[in-house]
């Protein structure tokens, strides 16, 4: 009884944090405070609990590391002129006719590259907005074309903070993992290609406006080199070598292409490094400010606070009646029907994906035991089903960064098919067994 009073209190903690726009982290550490008190009240000492959070928290050590060595990349790639470079070359090849489908694929590559939803938003995303309003595009479709493309790279690409956390917490290889997201998502992936090459065409769309592209070519000195930290990412990550290494040579080279061609120093790598890159042009600061070790405080605390409720679900018997639940909805709707619902909700209550994977582990571990399918359920629900609510941050951090409305959910059509593709997936073969 006293478990679900302690539940219903954390899950109105977040819904107030929600509610009224205040920080995530406050309602964690309130949080902690409610599962510190619940696990006295079960008999545990102050040791025994102690050590139930911090054996949560040691478990995702290791990804402390590789997100602030992200944070670290994704600086060195603005500093060097590798984004910069990517977005000038590609966009004045599209075709306005197929700019929307242009736009969920140029999307997708760039989250592949960098991993990171809100920093391909940030850069590729509004650029593609920007274009897609001068043309007159429809812009609720552009943004669903931004939105779906941006976790393209958040759910799979080897630098994803998301993809990382996921592997830590159910203890798997993390290019096992990224094999098996590529082959569920390929069909979904080409069906929303397709679906915005249709809804794409139109007759009256107007000349695309590209002269926002100056701002990199007066503020950088760009030239083919500005590929290879990208390249460094895509050869070695074919290869299967260490992230933490793969992202330490992409740094590596990056820091050298800013001294060489863009005539950083020692002073300038350390703070942008460390606080992130900021751009003394104001048009060129809007599209790439960020990065850097600071910047990714904030996801450390996240992730290492929702890690310590992970070693509190797992020596309490705190979730046992919502797995009882789960288990049921299992039996009817399948495994993967079931994990939908109870990612739907966990992402409801949880304002991060951190939050909602850790949830959604814990809920589902007894119905899902083979480790690599319950990670890949995970990454289908738990980590792209937080978008299509709009209060969940994975919604309104993308859309307010590129100017879009809540409309935009409903052409994110990656994010909607995916699972439902492979529910149905699932169903088929239940019946076929």
């Amino acid at each position: 009884m006293f478990g679900n009073v302690v539940l219903i209190l954390f899950v109105g903690l977040l819904v107030v944090c929600i509610s009224f726009n205040i920080d995530v982290i406050i309602a964690l550490l309130l949080g902690i405070g409610l599962f510190f008190i619940y696990c006295l009240k079960q008999g545990m000492s102050v040791k025994q609990t102690l050590s139930a959070m911090r054996e949560g928290s040691d478990k995702i050590a290791n990804v402390v590391v590789v997100f602030l060595s992200i944070g670290i990349l994704t600086a060195s790639w603005r500093m060097s002129g590798t984004i910069a470079y990517i977005i000038y070359k590609l966009i004045p090849f599209i075709n306005p006719n197929y700019f929307v489908v242009a736009t969920f694929l140029l999307c997708s590559a760039m989250s592949m590259m960098i991993g990171t939803s809100f920093g391909t938003a940030a850069s590729m995303g509004v650029i593609c907005m920007v274009i897609a309003k001068s043309m007159g595009l429809n812009e609720a479709l552009v943004g669903g074309a931004v939105l779906s493309g941006i976790y393209v790279g958040d759910r799979t690409s080897p630098m994803s903070t998301i993809a990382i956390f996921v592997c830590a917490v159910t203890n798997t290889d993390l290019y096992q993992n990224i094999k098996n997201m590529l082959k569920s998502g390929l069909v979904p992936f080409i069906l929303t290609a397709v679906l915005y090459f249709i809804l794409g065409l139109g007759k009256d769309i107007g000349k695309m406006d590209i002269s926002i592209l100056s701002v990199f070519s007066d503020n950088y000195n760009l030239n083919i080199f500005m590929i290879l930290p990208a390249l460094v990412i895509i050869i070695l990550s074919l290869l299967k070598i260490d992230v933490k290494i793969v992202m330490f040579i992409s740094i590596i080279t990056a820091t050298v292409l800013s001294v060489v061609y863009q005539g950083a120093d020692i002073i300038d790598l350390l703070n942008v490094y460390v606080f992130g890159y900021k751009a003394q042009n104001a048009e060129l600061a809007k599209l790439m400010d960020g990065g850097g070790l600071v910047s990714m405080l904030k996801p450390v605390i996240i992730v290492l606070l929702s890690s310590a409720y992970f070693g509190v679900f797992d020596k309490t018997p705190i979730l046992k009646p919502v797995k009882m639940l789960v288990e049921k909805f299992s039996r009817r709707f399948t495994v993967f029907g079931s994990m939908i619902f109870t990612a739907i909700f966990t992402s409801a209550i949880a304002c991060s994906q951190a939050l909602a994977t850790v949830l959604t582990y814990q809920l589902t571990i007894d119905i899902q035991k083979d480790k690599y399918d319950h990670a890949l359920d995970i990454e289908n629900t738990a980590v792209i089903l937080p978008t299509i609510l709009p209060w969940n941050i994975a919604a309104a951090i993308p859309l307010t960064t590129i100017g879009a409305s809540n409309e935009s959910i409903l052409f994110a059509f990656f994010i909607i098919l995916l699972p439902i593709y492979t529910f149905i997936k699932r169903i088929i073969k239940r019946e076929n067994i």
